[in-house]
């Protein structure tokens, strides 16, 4: 996705304001997002932490994140019109291509253990992007050191082939702007990760590397 229409949605989804109210899921009637920006109708209605979100939906979904001018071109035009040449590229157009190719989807193989309190994104919105993105929540925190955990042998889809992160299928996210920070963990199956690089996995449609 270019800088300039990445800037305003990263500004969102760090805002220190309260959780945002937004949908749970993406109808299969929505086939399109668009990337207005802060001052479009969307970003009004829903209000601008609800839509950046609104839009993380809908890359995990494989849907079309499109610029807004492909609707005012529809408008003008009085039809529809060829969405590629208004497709935001990188991680959206990697996600749609994804769908289109019947791929597993971005967290497919991967648990996720929310820990410690979340409040730049919130963990009800967190858990809906794990979902939406065919990951599983954990209820319970994993252990790194257990027999039944190492062993195992699922592997994460969308992870480098040749990088140990391949094989690591469990995730404890924490909050990188709470005051909270759990012991580190990275061990074998196990690793912990800041909730930015989650949502940065998101926006980029890939699983990012860690820094361990």
């Amino acid at each position: 996705m270019k800088q300039s229409s990445f800037s305003w949605l990263r500004l969102n989804l760090s805002s220190p304001k309260g959780p945002p109210q937004m949908p749970s899921s993406l109808g299969l009637q929505h086939q399109h997002v668009n990337l207005g920006g802060q001052n479009s109708v969307y970003s009004s209605e829903l209000g601008q932490e609800a839509y950046a979100f609104f839009i993380l939906l809908g890359i995990l979904s494989g849907y079309w994140i499109l610029k807004f001018e492909w609707v005012k071109a529809c408008l003008q035009s009085k039809e529809c019109e060829q969405e590629e040449k208004y497709e935001i590229p990188e991680g959206p157009q990697k996600s749609r291509l994804n769908r289109e190719q019947l791929l597993p989807k971005l967290f497919d193989g991967c648990y996720f253990y929310l820990v410690g309190t979340f409040k730049h994104h919130p963990k009800d919105n967190l858990i809906k992007l794990v979902a939406a993105g065919g990951g599983q929540i954990l209820i319970r925190k994993p252990k790194p050191d257990s027999d039944m955990t190492q062993t195992i042998n699922t592997v994460a889809y969308h992870a480098k082939p040749d990088s140990d992160q391949r094989f690591c299928t469990q995730y404890i996210i924490y909050e990188d702007l709470s005051n909270h920070r759990p012991g580190r963990v990275w061990q074998g199956k196990v690793w912990m990760a800041p909730s930015s690089w989650f949502i940065d996995c998101v926006m980029s449609f890939e699983l990012l590397p860690l820094d361990n």
